[in-house]
């Protein structure tokens, strides 16, 4: 799985917007028992010694040391690198990003990010901290973690980037270079189409990236093939036998 550029700044932006800022509501009560303290917090030196580079028009001046920060849970989907934690300067607005799970509890990690497939309930930092924002990065089929296709799974998560249009931030189309790509498709003629046909292709490519997957798609192929004409030159094997 490859994360996108675009699509994860996109996220990012909506999680910073969403959640409140160091020094607000919960976080800086004064109250002990309600100000989260860290469990084994990255050092100051880690924080103050990433790497900045600052957006148009962003005009904060906090320092690291006072910025929220978004922890990547999944760590091997931890797009910036390559250390574990760099400084985000967004055009409105900053933050730190890490993959280091010793900050899940810091007063100032105000938005954690999960993988779907990743994602097991069984290590979640549960309960979710009031202070906290949880989002959902997944653009696989839910069924490939059934927790997923729960309510009482997916309710977990304040926003979601699925392939779902619903989705907060959908990724429908994350594959996609360009708006144009789409609405300008090479043309082929009737004429070629058929031409190509009487000459042995079948009229339909399938490829698949993945055996025997929970959504059975393997079968759905397996019967289409019964009536869709195959390749006379080249024998087409059924999904489940494709490596």
């Amino acid at each position: 799985m490859v994360v996108q550029g675009p699509m994860v700044a996109a996220l990012l932006f909506g999680l910073l917007k969403a959640v409140p800022c160091w020094g607000q509501a919960l976080v800086d009560s004064g109250d002990p028992k309600e100000a989260f303290q860290p469990q084994s917090a990255l050092s100051d030196m880690e924080f103050t010694t990433v790497s900045s580079y600052r957006g148009p028009g962003n005009n904060d001046s906090r320092s690291n040391k006072e910025l929220p920060i978004l922890l990547w849970w999944s760590a091997g989907l931890f797009p910036h690198f390559p250390g574990d934690t760099e400084r985000i300067d967004c055009a409105r607005s900053s933050c730190l990003v890490t993959r280091n799970r010793k900050v899940q509890l810091y007063r100032r990690t105000s938005a954690i990010i999960f993988y779907g497939t990743d994602f097991r309930a069984y290590e979640a930092p549960l309960p979710r901290l009031p202070h906290q924002t949880w989002a959902l990065f997944h653009e696989e089929s839910p069924m490939n973690n059934y927790v997923l296709s729960h309510a009482a799974g997916i309710r977990l998560f304040n926003y979601t980037a699925t392939f779902r249009r619903e989705s907060d931030y959908p990724l429908t189309l994350q594959w996609l270079p360009s708006l144009e790509y789409l609405l300008v498709p090479p043309a082929v003629s009737l004429q070629e189409k058929n031409r190509w046909r009487r000459a042995g292709l079948a009229p339909v490519v399938y490829m698949q990236s993945h055996c025997d997957v929970p959504s059975d798609r393997d079968r759905y192929v397996q019967e289409l093939m019964k009536y869709i004409e195959q390749c006379e030159d080249v024998p087409v094997k059924p999904a489940f036998q494709l490596n």
